[in-house]
């Protein structure tokens, strides 16, 4: 609710131009109800990946799917090697590891010493992100630390993004 009011006193009250608004949502589901209650204002609402993916989009010559768990998993299985235990996911140590790093931002040494099971991380971090980057693929973690990336690394496109949304307005979650 309040998010909403805070948008309509921008769009109506202080004359802010519609494409200029983004309100970041907590999920899907939330941004959904966002638009709903803001349908005649058209800010940009968008959840946290999507405006990960906004941002890597802007690359350039550039065109990013969404990896699917089934090809993150082949990726990662190209890259290491597992030994099959009863009743246990080999993959799963290495999935959550990168997510610490990706999302925790913290180092693949440190992520490796929270999930010892991942042995090897440090080489596998960047070579798993080397293959997602030379097939043009994102996963949902990699869309926000990519963007981190992109946005800390370039000036350029950091200024285009800031210029696509003057005001930032992010749900309590963040």
């Amino acid at each position: 609710r309040v998010l909403t009011e805070r948008i309509r006193h921008l769009l109506c009250d202080r004359g802010y131009e519609p494409d200029l608004v983004t309100a970041v949502a907590y999920n899907v589901l939330a941004a959904e109800q966002l638009r709903e209650r803001t349908e005649g204002f058209r800010p940009t609402i968008r959840t946290l990946n999507s405006l990960g993916l906004h941002v890597c989009q802007r690359q350039p010559g550039r065109r990013f799917r969404m990896a699917e768990e089934r090809e993150q998993r082949e990726i990662l299985a190209g890259l290491v090697t597992t030994r099959r235990k009863v009743n246990t996911d080999p993959l799963a140590p290495y999935l959550d590891a990168l997510a610490a790093v990706r999302l925790g931002l913290m180092t693949p040494e440190a992520a490796e010493r929270l999930y010892p099971d991942a042995t090897g991380l440090p080489a596998v971090f960047p070579a798993y992100r080397e293959r997602l980057d030379a097939l043009d693929l994102l996963d949902f973690d990699e869309q926000i630390y990519r963007a981190i990336t992109l946005l800390l690394a370039d000036p350029d496109l950091r200024a285009g993004v800031r210029a696509g949304a003057r005001t930032l307005l992010v749900d309590e979650f963040q």
